[in-house]
């Protein structure tokens, strides 16, 4: 009987533990994800400025 009733608590406690380990992993590259996200940003603006060059060379 005590078997059957920690089968049914380890998936619960298993879950947790990878939820919690996610919830770390994530909190602890929310530093990098900023960066990458600004890095992004930057790069958006690069390739627009580089489109409206394309534009300029190919209007003339």
């Amino acid at each position: 009987m005590p078997r059957r009733g920690q089968s049914s608590v380890e998936p619960l406690l298993a879950f947790s533990a990878v939820f919690v380990l996610a919830l770390c992993v994530c909190w602890w590259r929310f530093d990098s994800l900023m960066v990458w996200v600004n890095d992004a940003s930057i790069a958006f603006q690069a390739s627009t400025l580089f489109d409206d060059i394309a534009k300029r060379l190919g209007g003339s």
